[in-house]
């Protein structure tokens, strides 16, 4: 079994990682929700997981590992419901690498 793994597109090397990292990165989705109303900042419970594009947003993304026991899902909406913060969609997408060229 290999220890590295490395990713060519068109040619060119674009990645060369440790399998366990790789797997690890792999692991993790981000689900936007997309919100009824726009709100001025993301309230504090739920500020050290979600992000938000703006001031003003109208979207936030929760980052998780679906490798983990739990994915923390269930607690972030019941915060957002706790928080008044009503939702019209959510969609689920493999978080993006942020890896160095």
């Amino acid at each position: 079994m290999a220890d590295r793994v490395g990713v060519i597109s068109k040619g060119e090397i674009i990645l060369v990682e440790e399998k366990a990292e790789l797997m690890r990165k792999l692991g993790k989705k981000q689900l936007t929700l997309q919100l009824q109303q726009p709100i001025d900042g993301v309230p504090e419970p739920l500020a050290a997981s979600t992000s938000s594009s703006r001031a003003a947003a109208t979207r936030l993304v929760y980052t998780y590992d679906t490798q983990a026991e739990r994915t923390g899902i269930t607690t972030l909406l019941q915060g957002l419901a706790e928080a008044g913060i009503r939702f019209r969609d959510l969609r689920p997408a493999r978080a993006r690498s942020r890896t160095s060229s």
